[in-house]
């Protein structure tokens, strides 16, 4: 009876073995803690972090490791032992091939010394788009952002619409994203989310990565302020998007005074009369009104010349 009962414990532990072979597959011992970006749907409370396959490494172009939080740039043609011989956690950035994309074509040969446009957010309400049409010759709509507390990210509850009315009528578009990241490896991840927000969509102004956060308003973070922006915008630009980054006139003067910066659409938030900077859009007014928007919203000019 003890045999009896040792064979069928032992028998039922082969079996529990090979049934957790089959539902969770072999461990990944080559690619170690290797992780890379999954592109799911936020909404359905998907991670965007996962363990690396091996048919995903040949689909990469440069690995985050949060560890140096560093880019590294990968060969053409990566191949598993490469992708096995790297140390750390990382963080592949996945291949995608270029978009068409209409911005020069929006500024090129315009005569418009500059046009005027507002940002709006789920915080501007619902937007009658037919009334603002009219009234305006472009729009910047906030796509999301990261929770500052959590770090998850979220979409903005009016983006789908907005950008269907855009659409709709014919209204040329950006969007920005409110970003809480202090580091590469957080850069890597809003890029990616918003990369997968805008499947679908036909934005012709940059997307633009939204600095302001208070937690990075130091002196000491224009280095890493660079990191984030290079890593964001670098990610934008490989799926065919004209980046771009926003701040206000003090963070543009202090903090993000890279040569960097110089590759990127500008857009200053400085509420006056006059800009103090060189840039592609300036956001002049906060508490500005507009027919079709309720209550007071942002107010920009762009610059179709401008050296950018």
């Amino acid at each position: 009876m003890r045999r009896a009962s040792s064979r069928l414990f032992m028998c039922t532990l082969a079996l529990v073995s090979i049934i957790s072979v089959l539902l969770c597959g072999l461990p990944d011992i080559a690619f170690g803690q290797a992780h890379f970006l999954c592109k799911h749907s936020h909404k359905e409370e998907e991670v965007y972090g996962t363990q690396v396959d091996q048919g995903s490494v040949a689909d990469c172009t440069q690995w985050v490791d949060p560890e140096s939080d560093s880019v590294v740039d990968l060969p053409d043609e990566t191949s598993e032992p490469l992708a096995a011989e790297l140390d750390g956690v990382f963080l592949p950035i996945s291949r995608e091939p270029m978009r068409s994309f209409s911005f020069d074509d929006w500024c090129d040969g315009r005569s418009d010394e500059r046009l005027v446009g507002i940002d709006v957010s789920e915080w501007s309400g619902t937007v009658d788009w037919d009334t603002v049409k009219d009234k305006v010759d472009f729009a910047i709509l906030r796509i999301g952002g990261t929770y500052e507390q959590s770090e998850s990210l979220y979409e903005d509850e009016q983006f789908k619409r907005n950008v269907q009315e855009c659409e709709r009528l014919g209204i040329p578009y950006g969007v920005y994203f409110y970003s809480t990241a202090i580091n590469a490896w957080n850069a890597a991840v809003e890029a990616e989310y918003v990369c997968d927000q805008l499947k679908g969509c036909n934005p012709t102004l940059p997307v633009f990565l939204d600095l302001e956060w208070e937690k990075l308003d130091d002196p000491s973070t224009g280095v890493l302020l660079t990191k984030i922006a290079s890593t964001f915008c670098g990610r934008v630009a490989s799926a065919g998007w004209k980046p771009g980054v926003y701040a206000s006139l003090s963070w543009w003067e202090n903090y993000l005074t890279d040569p960097a910066f110089d590759d990127w659409a500008k857009w200053v938030a400085q509420f006056g009369e006059s800009c103090d900077v060189s840039c592609n859009c300036w956001q002049y007014d906060h508490e500005g009104s507009i027919e079709g928007v309720e209550g007071s919203v942002d107010l920009n000019y762009w610059y179709p010349n401008a050296n950018q």
